[in-house]
């Protein structure tokens, strides 16, 4: 869902221009922790990342991208705000769990922007 929007912001800022090709080989470590991808997409474009869902290259292009560039776009796409919905233990909302949110003010740093890039 969020996989456009990682990679307009990341287009829009300057950070990458589309003509990146990444490694993706099923998986990515991150801050001791291995995510995973939907599959091993190889040598994988950026456009063909949004084609496949490629995990791994939304990772790699929200670091490029940045923290701070990265939270500005969410807000400018509207990530984060507060639905009503109530998710996951009852009392949190979605937009907790957001790159910016409380989990990231606790200390969650840079494993929720890669992260982040994946929804």
């Amino acid at each position: 869902m969020a996989k456009p929007f990682t990679v307009a912001g990341a287009l829009e800022a300057g950070k990458i221009t589309g003509n990146e090709v990444y490694t993706c080989q099923g998986f990515l470590e991150v801050g001791g922790h291995r995510i995973a991808c939907h599959g091993v997409h190889n040598e994988v474009s950026v456009e063909r990342a949004i084609e496949v869902s490629c995990n791994v290259t939304m990772m790699h292009i929200a670091e490029a991208t940045g923290a701070e560039t990265f939270a500005k776009f969410q807000n400018i796409f509207n990530f984060g705000l507060k639905t009503g919905n109530r998710f996951g233990r009852g009392s949190q909302d979605a937009g907790a769990y957001l790159f910016g949110g409380p989990a990231w003010q606790c200390g969650a740093g840079d494993q929720f922007l890669r992260a982040g890039a994946l929804m």
